[in-house]
């Protein structure tokens, strides 16, 4: 099979699967009576925790977060899941009998933001006894449409103000390319850098409660990966890194693209808080 052939067969397999899903969401509903997914959980500025419904059979259709998505692996590589940890999914069914023995799976959807596409997950129900997830319901809604609402951390702190300014044009371009990407950015950076070289100064500690006040008004983190490992080395990233996780936020990466644009995607390098 020559790798044409093989591209057209997976996206054949792809476009079934998609047919399938939706054809399943179809169903559910004109079973329900009610639009398969009335809320999108992008729409919602905040959810509140809620009981597990009662009976079982209720689970489907309901919202749930799940606080650390399992990853598949193989030879010791973790798949390429883009489903973040902490994301608010909706469970579309409830089967037994697909895993071990007597072990019910939830299989659920997380709207993406960025393709625009609903992405399959199938959880362990013992996930919820065990207190990975969580049943929610929305709580505030916004009009954000389908879009994020982005904090933009980037690497800044470096003692040659030469390297500064072009952390800070590289900040400025990345949050100017997602707000043209329609996601609604709080960066930093380029609104310290101006202050900094105004007098203001001051390290990570002296901007630390202003960036973690930002952090916690936004709804994920996005981390710029302009350069090599000077993000992985960041201080600054880092304690935001861990905040975002304490508030359960997703974080996402922005990678520059030859030629031009970034590639965003579910950050899915080992934590390191």
């Amino acid at each position: 099979m020559s790798n044409f052939e093989h591209d057209a067969y997976m996206e054949k397999l792809r476009a079934e699967r998609e047919a399938r899903e939706q054809a399943e969401r179809d169903r559910l509903t004109l079973a329900l009576g009610v639009d398969w997914n009335p809320v999108r959980p992008a729409d919602v500025r905040s959810w509140a925790a809620v009981p597990a419904p009662k009976y079982k059979k209720d689970f489907v259709g309901k919202f749930i977060r799940c606080l650390d998505v399992p990853r598949n692996s193989y030879a010791g590589m973790v798949d390429r899941d883009p489903v973040p940890d902490f994301a608010v999914m909706q469970i579309r069914r409830r089967d037994t009998g697909m895993g071990s023995p007597g072990e019910a799976t939830l299989t659920c959807d997380w709207y993406c933001p960025c393709c625009g596409r609903n992405h399959e997950k199938s959880l362990p129900e013992s996930m919820i006894d065990e207190g990975g997830i969580k049943f929610l319901e929305p709580e505030e809604h916004y009009s954000c449409g389908e879009k994020y609402f982005f904090y933009l951390a980037a690497p800044y702190t470096h003692p040659d103000p030469a390297v500064r300014q072009q952390r800070w044009l590289d900040a400025t371009r990345a949050a100017a390319w997602l707000m043209q990407q329609g996601h609604r950015v709080l960066s930093p950076i380029s609104m310290g850098h101006p202050m900094s070289v105004m007098g203001a100064g001051g390290d990570w500690a002296a901007w630390n409660a202003q960036c973690l006040a930002m952090l916690e008004a936004a709804r994920a983190m996005c981390i710029l990966k302009q350069d090599d490992d000077a993000w992985r080395q960041s201080v600054d990233i880092q304690a935001e890194a861990e905040h975002a996780h304490k508030l359960g936020r997703p974080i996402w990466s922005l990678t520059p693209m030859e030629g031009g644009g970034y590639n965003l995607g579910v950050q899915t390098e080992q934590r390191w808080w």
